[in-house]
């Protein structure tokens, strides 16, 4: 149990205001380089002052201590006592990298345990064995014939007939034969293959291997400091349906070696009889039965192997389960590699998800919310901010974390936080959340946010009336050949997202219903009320679905007798269990029905809503949802924004909330941590809130229920305003770090005669590490490389011109000789630039013109090129492809610093603003920025941030005479460690990539707009 303090009688002002580490976020801390224990300590603590509540140990690309061995082992149990002085939660991961089950390739050393697919092909078995493009992947000596077919297609596709037959018989239609194979040793799992997910006697080797090694060291803080283990994009392989069914092409399946007993203990008949149904849609519209029946048994194979067989040890063990499926977002993804992500929360103490990029997936969070309510979870995990880049500011995070808290996630793991930024670490899905980011000790206003809404939103029960039938087993008839499913497909997954928007953005929340854990969740009741799990619900919706099981109209039907409400949006399935049956018609006739129309289903749902927003002319707002528990002595109540604003909107939305029942509202101010009232009024059994929301706002409500006929009004003190200035000046300012000349672009030799043509860091490693044929990216990690002696040092040329004579200093990762303008530089590291990882020595003063600087580097295996940096007190200015040193003004616009000399700068820069005042307030807005966040100080004291619309921040009783107005911005290190030679303009997907080709790559310089970039408004208020 993770949120003790949340069955307390009730929340107190001080757990509100100062929330304990379990309501707070845990990173991913990405141990990705040698470790070293007093670092690891000392990174806790910057964790700390970050206001994360703990961390997940999470292996990355770069380890170089060995995987689970006593070092490493030792490390982990020196990070738990470190996290319990700091009163923090230090949370395992299970593998190294992802995804979950190999153990760092120690499982599937073994290859009985190794991954196994199913090829089906017109390839005999010797064309397989030969096949270049098939080759990398099968292991040799592993493929093996499990049946062969005589296939007959009409000329659209479908399949009219098959039969088995035997490899060499005659063939009428299309030959096809159906291999199982088991995969090659690679890279990515150190030399091993992926784990087998449907052979339970791998993972339990998996479970030996791992969870029996942290109870040995950890397992007393089981259920204390250690309060779960993250398992990390569990799939059961990948289902690809084929491409075109006429094509002569292969494709795979999940498969395992004893799949087809099992399939016919399930189901009563052979798979391997009637695999063609697995491929191809029939003629007629015929149902694939067959197919229903793969996904419905693999998928359980795979979760009572996996999810169950680890969620029960850990159960056993008294540690918590958390972590997610691969591919949750989409029906089609979850036909690819899970089957149905639905039926396996169950296993899962602490459900998850992962949420990539800056996307919004109702229909995924809603998922795992709905098994949280049912099965009476705590809350839920998120692996968030994920690819989203350096460029992610504080305005990004809060709104993805928003609207994911509305949805019931109630522990957030960043992703990530970086140990190191050491080689090619640093490419790996950028921002790091940590000290290397210029803003890290600020993040704490955004951690407190989230703390606070925690600790309201895992009290009590969920209040929802409404449950949805999921449509996936529906799906798995249509992912048939995508030439003739691809309509039919892409029509359930518009619909299967859209109604999850338009019930959500009507307010009307809603849970899914599993049809596969429905018998065992349902309790029969008297009443008229469908109990599933821990929830009652009071109307069921199914929407469009093929087929529906027998058991779930048998407690459907039930629910009607009994006085309940089934509401068909749509027609009837016309199968039941995946075949052909008219047994649904006798429930379709006896319930309420509709038409698939957003209108048509909020007006029959309309029962179910218990909270509605809209505008104060009376128009629906439908960019907004909520979460609302049910407290022992009152009801919790967050909204929150889900369709994104813009980084400009600063107006407010006057919107009128309105709640069934008699409440009194009160506001938990999760910014500041604050308590007040707020305008109200109950009438006709209904609370009316008239409230403002800004672009970034949320709002949490205590409602303590009272009687019809009460209201209060707020009383608003506005300042008169005297003056307002829009500081135009240019003004003087401070840096948190020295200035950025970045080297990227050079020439290299062998024998410092002859030089190459000059060329990108990162293009010209992937050359050179070809060459020598060293892994390129993501592959062994260094743990399980040998530490071979270097072979290899090229020497780099960098030459850039300086309109200054100025000290400088140099910024690196690996340098063994270093010369500047034909002079020897003695390599004596002092401290650091960004991360411990990249160096820094003194060079001689820059020269003015052309300055030389020709560094010998090492190149290995574990070992590659890396950009370069001058560091300084002076100017850069960039022109197209090339940047040059040029002397630094005292003074800046408010605009974009990069063409104010300070182009890849990354750290924090200070407005020096002079205001001279009479006695009075002062407000000052900001309201225009690129950066993480702004914080405000005046004559040296703090006075807050300016993170959020409106960007206003208000200071009280200031004193008549002359003042110091200090705005610090926070840039991010975008344009000094982004993508900056990647030119196309929407790119989302900040992913580790080595560099981009083509169209999508220049050499000029793609930099991004950074700071203050309007003048602020600085008002003077009357008192």
């Amino acid at each position: 149990m993770i949120y003790k303090k949340s069955k307390d009688e009730k929340l107190t002002d001080s757990l509100f205001e100062n929330p304990t580490s379990e309501y707070r976020g845990a990173p991913f801390w990405a141990w990705n380089t040698k470790l070293d224990k007093d670092e690891l300590l000392w990174q806790i603590e910057q964790l700390k002052k970050m206001g994360m509540g703990g961390y997940h140990i999470h292996v990355r690309q770069g380890l170089a201590t060995e995987y689970l061995s006593d070092e490493f082992m030792d490390l982990i149990k020196a990070c738990v006592e470190k996290g319990k002085q700091e009163d923090m939660l230090t949370w395992l991961y299970d593998e190294d990298r992802w995804p979950s089950g190999t153990a760092g390739g120690k499982v599937t050393k073994e290859v009985k345990y190794g991954l196994q697919h199913l090829l089906f092909t017109p390839k005999t078995l010797k064309e397989v064995e030969e096949c270049e493009g098939l080759k990398p992947h099968i292991l040799p000596g592993t493929v093996k014939l499990l049946a062969c077919y005589d296939i007959l297609l009409d000329e659209n596709g479908y399949m009219e007939s098959y039969r088995r037959i035997g490899e060499n018989e005659p063939c009428k239609g299309r030959r096809r034969f159906a291999y199982s194979f088991r995969y090659s040793p690679c890279g990515r799992f150190n030399g091993s293959s992926a784990v087998d997910p449907m052979n339970k006697e791998a993972i339990d080797r998996f479970i030996q291997l791992t969870h029996e090694r942290y109870k040995e060291k950890v397992g007393e803080d089981f259920d204390g400091a250690v309060p779960a283990i993250f398992t990390d994009d569990l799939s059961m392989g990948r289902n690809y349906p084929l491409r075109n069914s006429l094509a002569e092409e292969s494709t795979f399946y999940s498969w395992t070696e004893d799949l087809e007993e099992t399939f016919k203990k399930a189901k009563g008949y052979s798979l391997l009889d009637n695999l063609p149904e697995v491929f191809y849609n029939l003629t007629e519209n015929r149902p694939a039965t067959t197919r229903y029946d793969y996904f419905d048994h693999a998928t359980e194979r795979f979760m009572d192997a996996v999810a169950r067989n680890c969620g029960k040890w850990c159960d056993e063990n008294g540690l918590g389960y958390t972590g997610h499926f691969y591919g949750e977002e989409s029906l089609e993804i979850q036909a690819l590699t899970t089957g149905d992500t639905l039926r396996g929360y169950s296993a899962f103490s602490l459900p998850g998800t992962d949420l990539l990029a800056d996307s919004v997936y109702l229909a995924q969070q809603k998922q795992v919310q709905s098994s949280v309510h049912q099965y009476g979870r705590e809350g839920a995990i998120c692996e968030l901010y994920g690819v989203t880049g350096w460029g992610f500011d504080f305005r990004g995070h809060k709104f993805q974390g928003d609207w994911l808290s509305a949805l019931g996630v109630t522990t957030r793991v960043h992703h990530l936080s970086w140990l190191s930024m050491k080689g090619d670490a640093k490419r790996d899905f950028p921002a790091s959340i940590h000290y290397q980011s210029s803003w890290y000790e600020k993040y704490k206003y955004v951690e407190d946010h989230f703390a606070r809404v925690n600790t309201a939103l895992t009290r009590g029960k969920p209040v929802v009336k409404l449950a949805v039938l999921h449509p996936i087993e529906s799906y798995w008839l249509s992912y048939g050949a995508v030439d003739v499913s691809a309509g039919d497909c892409a029509t359930q997954e518009e619909r299967f997202q859209s109604l999850a928007k338009w019930l959500l953005s009507g307010t009307v929340d809603f849970d899914y219903l599993s049809e596969s854990t429905l018998p065992t969740q349902y309790t029969r009741t008297e009443n008229k009320v469908l109990k599933v799990g821990e929830m009652e619900y009071t109307t069921v919706l199914v929407p469009p679905m093929r087929t529906i099981r027998q058991s779930t109209l048998d407690i459907l039907q039930d629910f009607v007798k009994r006085g309940g409400k089934v509401i068909f949006a749509g027609e009837a399935p016309t199968c039941v269990n995946g075949a052909l049956s008219k047994n649904a018609q006798s429930l379709y006739a006896s319930a309420e029905k509709c038409a698939f129309e957003r209108l048509e289903i909020l007006a029959k749902v309309n029962g179910c809503r218990e909270v509605s927003i809209r505008y104060e002319d009376g128009k629906e707002m439908q960019h907004l949802l909520y979460n609302m528990r049910e407290d022992s002595s009152c009801r919790w109540l967050f909204i929150a924004r889900f369709v994104k604003p813009s980084v400009d909107d600063y107006k407010a939305d006057n919107t009128i909330i309105t709640l069934k029942g008699n409440y009194k509202p009160t506001v938990y101010d999760t910014l500041t941590g604050k308590i007040y009232p707020v305008t109200y009024k109950t009438e006709n059994g209904k609370t009316v809130i008239p409230y403002s929301f800004y672009a970034h706002d949320s709002l949490l409500l205590k409602l303590e229920k009272t009687e019809d006929g009460e209201a209060f009004q707020t009383q608003k003190t506005e300042h008169e305003r005297v003056t307002r200035t829009e500081f135009t000046d240019k003004v003087e300012y401070t840096l948190s770090e020295p200035n950025v000349l970045l080297l990227d672009m050079f020439r290299y030799s062998w024998d410092k005669k002859n030089w190459s043509e000059k060329e990108e860091t990162l293009r010209l490693d992937r050359k050179l590490r070809s060459s020598y044929e060293y892994p390129l990216g993501r592959d062994c990690q260094p743990w399980a490389i040998p530490d071979e002696a270097v072979k290899d040092f090229p020497y780099l040329k960098f030459e850039f011109n300086s309109t200054v004579e100025t000290e400088c200093t140099l910024a690196y990762e690996e340098a063994t000789e270093i010369e500047f303008n034909g002079e020897r530089v003695e390599i004596n590291p002092i401290g650091y630039f960004v991360d411990k990882a990249i160096k820094k020595t003194a060079l001689p003063k820059l020269k003015r013109g052309k300055n030389v600087l020709i560094v010998r580097v090492p190149l290995s295996k574990r070992i590659g090129l890396e950009n370069m940096f001058i560091l300084g007190d002076f100017a850069v200015k960039v022109e197209g492809a090339t940047a040059k040193i040029v002397k630094r003004e005292n003074k800046i616009s408010f605009g974009s610093i990069t063409s104010q000399g300070l182009p890849f700068y990354g750290g924090a820069i200070t407005y020096r603003i002079p205001v001279n005042t009479p006695d009075c307030a002062l407000r000052v807005q900001t309201s225009l920025y690129t950066g993480a966040v702004i914080s405000a100080k005046l004559d040296g004291k703090e006075i807050g941030n300016i993170a959020y619309a409106p960007y206003t921040l208000t200071i009280e009783n200031v004193e008549k005479g002359k003042h110091l107005l200090e705005l610090t911005l926070y840039a991010t290190r975008e344009n000094c460690f982004g993508y900056l030679h990647y030119c196309a303009r929407d790119w989302k997907y900040i992913a580790p990539a080595y560099a981009k080709q083509g169209e999508e790559w220049s050499y000029e310089y793609v930099l991004k707009a950074t700071g203050i970039e309007k003048s602020p408004v600085i008002e003077i208020l009357k008192k």
